[in-house]
């Protein structure tokens, strides 16, 4: 199995965490570890999270950031460290409550293990037959109403882009993705998607971006978001589709990173010459200065196993 690195968001969460959860999965799991990153707790989460990570170093590990900074940047703090650290294969976002059981990653490193061409598998709460989803009515008429509108935006069959978990593959792509700050706090997971559209182009993201329909998902209680913040969600996705670059599908673009974010522009293809063995020796003919100079393109002509004397070109004037 890949070695994968869990990112754990975590803000004011000393009531919520179950520590003994993510010791049970490192030390069940010798290929996983966790990575910790506590958005500038004013509770207890700080203490406890040093706590949990000298249960297991090495293992569980600990970012603590200066001041709140929100869950997005939280996210791609976690998420740049991880992907800098070599020999660690996927790197993914779960959230702290354990809303989506840690026993679910076994299953998301299973789809990116079985098709190596995947660069996201993204979980999906679908309320169907044989799957534990518990989901208030409110939040999931509320989540499939943003989820269309996100679907609209992205110009993607997406079903559900807000599931608190995600996991990437180690790729420069993804790098770039989480490179610079997002616009938003709460629904940077559908700027990811934007970004990474941006740099793969449309129909390269529909095959490269996996939804795993979660077996278990649990609305766990004491969520910091209200309903209010979906009224700040369609401003910021308004904000998203307003800066998504405006590129024609098949278009070649050029994604770089730059101290202003990252810049996407369209790229043009120059067709190149290619010479054939002939035009090539006729080229290094031709252009001999001297006879000496002449005597070494011979040379070179016949390792590439032609006779010079029947290539047609120009000798010096003292050849």
């Amino acid at each position: 199995m890949s070695n994968v690195l869990i990112v754990v968001p975590c803000f004011d969460e000393a009531e919520r965490l179950d520590g003994d959860a993510f010791i049970e999965f490192v030390s069940t799991n010798e290929s996983a570890s966790v990575l910790f990153v506590d958005d500038g707790s004013r509770d207890g989460t700080a203490s406890l999270l040093r706590d949990i990570c000298a249960s297991a170093p090495g293992s569980l590990e600990l970012i603590s950031l200066p001041k709140n900074c929100g869950k997005g940047e939280a996210v791609r703090r976690g998420m740049l460290e991880g992907l800098s650290r070599e020999g660690t294969d996927l790197v993914g976002f779960w959230d702290a409550d354990l809303a989506t059981p840690l026993s679910a990653v076994a299953d998301f490193v299973t789809v990116m293990d079985r098709d190596p061409s995947l660069l996201v598998c993204m979980g999906a709460r679908a309320q169907l037959l044989g799957r534990r989803i518990s989901r208030s009515a409110q939040r999931h008429y509320l989540g499939r109403v943003f989820a269309t509108a996100a679907s609209m935006v992205l110009r993607l069959p997406v079903y559900d882009t807000q599931c608190g978990a995600k996991l990437f593959r180690q790729d420069p792509a993804v790098r770039l993705v989480f490179a610079t700050p997002f616009l938003s706090r709460w629904i940077f997971d559908v700027e990811v998607l934007a970004r990474l559209g941006a740099v793969l182009g449309a129909s390269s993201l529909r095959e490269r971006v996996y939804e795993l329909v979660l077996r278990q998902w649990e609305d766990v209680s004491g969520s910091k978001r209200s309903t209010s913040v979906y009224v700040i969600a369609i401003r910021d996705m308004w904000r998203i589709w307003r800066t998504m670059p405006r590129i024609e599908e098949g278009s070649e673009v050029i994604a770089e990173e730059t101290p202003e974010g990252i810049l996407i522009r369209p790229a043009m293809t120059v067709p190149i010459e290619v010479y054939a063995d002939d035009r090539k020796a006729e080229f290094l003919l031709t252009n001999a200065v001297d006879a000496e100079d002449y005597r070494r393109a011979q040379e070179e002509v016949r390792r590439m196993g032609l006779d010079p004397s029947k290539i047609e070109h120009v000798r010096p004037a003292d050849a």
